[in-house]
């Protein structure tokens, strides 16, 4: 027993089975088994994820799809992480945004629901969205009701659409 010899495992181990194709993204679809799915797939050499497709961007994905929204309940509304498109809701004061800095080319829409409006500003109190501290938006037909926003960094936001009815 001092010298090492080849013998068949005996620590009752199962290890994982499965199979894929190379380039494909595996996923557990058991307690110990994996497999690939031609819909999702994995560009090693370009560091490029497609869903759908294969991908010709850092992440590219084909066919429709779908997002969560968010409708803000009254006073002041935090936008949370996991926020992508809000609604104003009747009694929703203010939206007030993540600092910029924290995730470079963050892209919010948001939208009013009434026409005495909702503010949007930075919770931080130093952000700026296009330069100045606050854009309102109202749903009337001489304001802008949405916008869409995004995160430039350091401490801006910028209008990429407004839109009026």
């Amino acid at each position: 027993g001092s010298a090492w010899a080849p013998a068949t495992d005996d620590s009752g181990g199962g290890g994982v089975s499965g199979g894929g194709s190379s380039g494909q993204v595996a996923y557990w679809n058991g307690a110990s088994s994996i497999t690939g799915n031609s819909n999702l797939f994995w560009d090693e050499k370009d560091n490029r994820l497609g869903i759908g497709v294969t991908p010709k961007t850092n992440f590219h994905f084909g066919g429709s799809h779908a997002v969560a929204f968010t409708i803000a309940k009254a006073g002041a509304y935090t936008v949370d992480p996991k926020d992508y498109v809000i609604f104003g809701d009747t009694e929703t004061t203010d939206i007030l945004l993540p600092d910029a800095a924290e995730i470079p080319g963050r892209i919010l829409i948001i939208r009013a629901t009434d026409p005495k409006g909702v503010r949007i500003s930075a919770a931080n109190g130093k952000d700026t969205i296009d330069g100045v501290s606050s854009l309102q938006l109202q749903d009337s037909d001489a304001a802008f009701y949405s916008a869409i926003l995004i995160s430039a960094g350091t401490d801006r936001w910028m209008t990429l659409s407004k839109s009026r009815k």
